[in-house]
């Protein structure tokens, strides 16, 4: 026998492999955990400073998405959105880097959407970025609830250029939907 060379002489028992397998599960769970894109108790920190939040219905945070479904405790927005009449009016705040919320009367969220696609292209994108993330992160019950919120006339588009997070607050089912991609 060459030196450096030889036969393991351990034995391979079950018990050793059932330890094994435990580290490993150990171990992926942690590198799982850590791919995600974010944590549910920082984006409900986010949300909360922009609608009155109460329990998550929803959450899932993979590494190129997020998505949570949150139940709404009141109907107003709050200060830490700046809430705007006009799409215009928002579009300028986006570019000062404010986190806006659109509550343009007669308009959803699909509507300021469109405005600002014609307005801008690139806070357009970022916003149909996180947006269309949602879908990869959503269940198929969930990706229907968040297209008829985008379509609801009562519903206000809230944007965060810094994070490039995306919510889409339903008054009427009393539900706030966030979404973010990775950029």
């Amino acid at each position: 026998m060459i030196a450096g060379q030889g036969t393991y002489q351990g034995r391979a028992t079950p018990a050793r492999f059932g330890r094994v397998s435990l580290v490993l599960t150990a171990i992926s769970l942690l590198f799982l955990t850590a791919c995600a894109l974010d944590r549910q108790n920082a984006v409900r920190a986010q949300l909360d400073s922009w609608v009155v939040l109460r329990e998550t219905l929803y959450f899932n945070s993979t590494r190129i998405c997020t998505a949570g479904v949150f139940a709404t405790g009141a109907s107003t927005i709050l200060s830490g959105a700046k809430k705007v009449r006009s799409v215009a009016r928002g579009v300028r705040a986006v570019g000062q880097g404010d986190a806006v919320a659109f509550d343009v009367p007669g308009l959803s969220p699909a509507d300021v959407q469109s405005g600002i696609d014609a307005t801008t292209r690139p806070v357009s994108l970022a916003i149909l970025t996180s947006g269309l993330a949602a879908k990869d992160c959503l269940t198929d019950d969930l990706q229907e609830a968040f297209t008829n919120a985008l379509f609801a006339p009562d519903a206000v588009l809230i944007f965060d250029p810094a994070s490039r997070a995306v919510a889409v607050f339903d008054r009427a089912q009393k539900q706030v939907f966030f979404t973010r991609a990775d950029p």
